[in-house]
């Protein structure tokens, strides 16, 4: 290792891309001199993952690698009394590598696994103090390609003003569950912020307490929208999305409504959808989604995005196609409450 780091930088920025990265994360969190030679050269990372769950962890992924974990400790408290003026030196941080084995029956496999180590952390510090504190640490040393974050129930950050926002310019993924909780009943809000804010891919948001809210009606944005107990969600902000893929579950939604989502496709507009799935909370007529409508029985096999559903049920559908650009549209809807709309590519 010594003949190794005495090495030009040239030979380093060479050679440290074709190391296991794994093995080049436990050189750096063993060695300081090579963890300083990192510093200069960053490995690429294909993706690192922020996870506010019932643990508090950072997940780093490499090609075709299984993740690093790097762990909070749970012993460290949520809230302090006093905030720090200081952030946490990252030179000062230690970790210690260990296999874990997680507690499920369907991976039996260990997972590599950081946690900063008692001795290293400051006094006073919290949990996502700390987390902001591993996260440049890594970026130190990983050039990282993106970012995406999962928030689950967690009333212990404020997830819309904490340090992700300023680190990642756009996310893969935000997967947001909200705290049920009657103070914090700002569903509309909170989607309008995780409109406006950096640019995000893929969204995910599940609000648990969305009863007595305004109704949201600016159009949706984000190339794949999921939104789990959607009441709140109006007919307008679906009609003028600007999404590709959007699931809605447990929406409000009734069969004259569907019937005006496929007419207003029908007349050139929602360009850029490929798949809207509506899970209605009532059974709807079907009279009722395919009236003044033609349709006939598809011709076509399952389209790509129709995962989980069989050669077989595709037969129940039916195909619809636009006059203004010929473009074909199979709708899945069987008098269920699920309703599935699949738009063909030219």
């Amino acid at each position: 290792m010594s003949l190794f780091l005495s090495l030009p930088y040239t030979f380093h920025r060479e050679v440290m891309p074709l190391l296991d990265p794994h093995q080049v994360v436990h050189w750096a969190i063993d060695d300081p001199y090579f963890r300083q030679i990192l510093n200069l050269v960053k490995i690429p990372a294909e993706k690192l993952t922020w996870n506010f769950k019932e643990r508090f962890y950072i997940s780093i992924e490499f090609d075709g690698l299984a993740p690093i974990k790097f762990y909070i400790p749970d012993w460290l408290p949520r809230y302090s009394k006093t905030k720090k003026t200081e952030p946490i030196d990252t030179w000062s941080l230690k970790f210690e590598i260990m296999k874990h084995k997680p507690v499920t029956r369907r991976n039996p496999f260990y997972e590599n696994v950081a946690m900063p180590t008692r001795e290293s952390i400051p006094v006073g510090t919290t949990k996502m103090e700390l987390m902001e504190a591993v996260t440049n640490y890594l970026r130190e040393i990983l050039r990282i390609k993106k970012y995406s974050v999962a928030s689950y129930h967690s009333k212990s950050i404020d997830f819309f003003n904490c340090f992700i926002w300023r680190v990642a310019g756009k996310f893969e993924s935000v997967e947001f569950t909200s705290p049920k909780s009657p103070e914090l009943g700002r569903s509309c809000e909170e989607l309008k912020m995780l409109q406006e804010k950096q640019e995000i891919e893929k969204l995910s948001i599940h609000f648990r307490n969305t009863k007595n809210q305004h109704g949201f009606t600016s159009p949706l944005k984000r190339k794949l929208v999921t939104i789990e107990d959607s009441e709140f969600i109006q007919l307008d902000s679906i009609l003028h999305s600007e999404s590709s893929q959007v699931t809605v579950l447990r929406s409000k939604f009734n069969g004259i409504d569907v019937n005006t989502i496929i007419k207003h496709w029908m007349n050139g507009g929602l360009n850029n959808l490929e798949l809207l799935r509506l899970k209605l909370d009532k059974m709807t007529n079907a009279d009722d989604v395919f009236n003044d409508i033609e349709v006939v029985p598809t011709s076509t096999k399952p389209h790509s995005l129709a995962v989980g559903v069989t050669r077989f049920y595709w037969t129940h559908s039916v195909d619809i196609r636009r006059s203004c650009d010929g473009r074909l549209a199979t709708i899945f809807y069987t008098g269920s409450k699920i309703f599935d709309f699949y738009i063909w590519k030219n």
